[in-house]
């Protein structure tokens, strides 16, 4: 026991679980070979698109429904080995090895403690969830690895590598370039972080982010602005999305009542088509706020339910056989997802009672309120909690290390 103590702190442990990683999903992409569908099926295409010099377009015509981060970064990859499948699992098996590195060093610059951070890794490294997205070509792998290492280098920045600022600017506008609700997350951490690190530096901080951000995203909202003649920072499906959540038939996830939406005034263009949805949107949480709120609990419920849902899309296109083992591996996933949230307000609640509150666990929840918030506004879907996941485990990882410090081996718990 003494030996494990020592290897888990260590600093090369993180070797270890990253290998431990890279494995499981090598096996899992070796025996799994799931369709490409919704979302995905679009990254891939676009993708593929700007590789081949056409642009982003959807069927030649320009677009920005989805935000162009992710297809760009596929675009890169393409260029290199071509418009194929097992170069985006490639990759998603790279960025995930990288995100337990970055995640390791950021927990243990927040806390100080060598175990903490490879409890949460190691936990982290065997969650089935973004396990099994290893073979999915969604955007979840890649923005979590961009959050991730955005928060490092920010906090690295603060505790003296200056030129590290920069980077985090960097990582933190491309993260805003595929998923745009990300925007305040750097200014809401550099507040927290106000009083340990005082104004000038803070401020230094957010106008460095802030201006990296303006200066990288104007030209693509200058071509926005040229396309469809109308104010598009990022994407155009912002007011289609408030409508989603927010219409008579609307059920707190992503739901298209196939004759409302079919009502909905068609524009020339997306920006056009985006602000109709928009304006419809809130016209009726106006002017229906009862049921709005009424709302609220069925879309926090969809933010983190099903836990599972990436094993959901690895059962696309299976043989029958495969489709029946996947279909137990997630109803015990998603009881392990149910345990874990267990354990994760269980950790808050110690922390709060045995005062031993930290830095790192008001940037949690700051972090998850955030994100519950604008779900709250548009609909929820689990797939939007993916980058919050690691965050859950830091929780768990100290309320395991507490139970350790309790009742250590070889404590007699019950006497006769």
């Amino acid at each position: 026991m003494r030996r494990l103590k020592v290897l888990i702190s260590s600093s090369y442990f993180i070797w270890y679980i990253i290998l431990l990683s890279t494995v499981i999903r090598v096996i899992w992409m070796f025996y799994f070979n799931p369709e490409i569908v919704s979302d995905a099926r679009w990254y891939m295409e676009k993708g593929c698109n700007l590789a081949h010099g056409l642009g982003y377009v959807n069927d030649g015509i320009p677009t920005a429904n989805y935000p162009i981060g992710y297809p760009a970064f596929l675009a890169l990859l393409f260029l290199v080995g071509g418009c194929k499948l097992w170069i985006a699992r490639l990759a998603n098996l790279v960025l995930y090895a990288l995100i337990l590195w970055f995640f390791y060093h950021l927990v243990l610059d927040l806390t100080k403690n060598n175990r903490r951070a490879a409890i949460s890794c190691l936990l982290l490294a065997v969650y089935p969830n973004h396990m099994v997205y290893v073979n999915l070509a969604f955007n979840e792998t890649f923005f979590l690895f961009l959050f991730v290492s955005a928060l490092y280098y920010l906090i690295r920045s603060l505790n003296g590598r200056e030129s590290f600022l920069w980077i985090s600017a960097l990582l933190w506008t491309c993260a805003f370039m595929t998923r745009p609700a990300v925007l305040f997350i750097p200014f809401i951490v550099l507040f927290i972080l106000f009083r340990s690190n005082g104004f000038k530096k803070v401020f230094k901080s957010w106008s460095v982010i802030g201006l990296v951000l303006i200066l990288l995203v104007s030209p693509w909202t200058i071509r926005n602005y040229l396309v469809f003649g109308k104010f598009v920072p990022v994407s155009t499906n912002g007011g289609f999305a408030l409508l989603i959540g927010n219409n008579p038939h609307a059920e707190g996830r992503f739901y298209l009542h196939e004759d409302f939406f079919r009502d909905v005034e068609k524009n020339s263009n997306e920006a056009g088509y985006s602000k109709i949805a928009g304006k419809m949107a809130l016209d009726y949480m106006s002017s229906n706020p009862v049921q709005v709120i009424q709302r609220i609990p069925v879309k926090f419920f969809y933010l983190f339910w099903p836990g599972m849902d990436g094993i959901s899309w690895n059962m696309n296109g299976e043989s029958a056989g495969k489709q029946v083992f996947l279909s137990r591996f997630r109803f015990l996933a998603n009881g392990y997802f149910v345990l874990l949230m267990c354990a994760f307000l269980l950790a808050i609640f110690m922390k709060i009672i045995n005062s031993k509150w930290q830095l790192i666990d008001t940037l949690i929840l700051a972090m998850i309120g955030y994100y519950v918030l604008i779900t709250l506004v548009f609909f929820g879907e689990s797939r939007y909690h993916f980058h919050l996941i690691p965050f859950f485990h830091v929780s768990v990882a100290s309320l395991f290390l507490k139970g350790k410090e309790r009742f250590p081996p070889g404590k007699r718990i019950f006497t006769s």
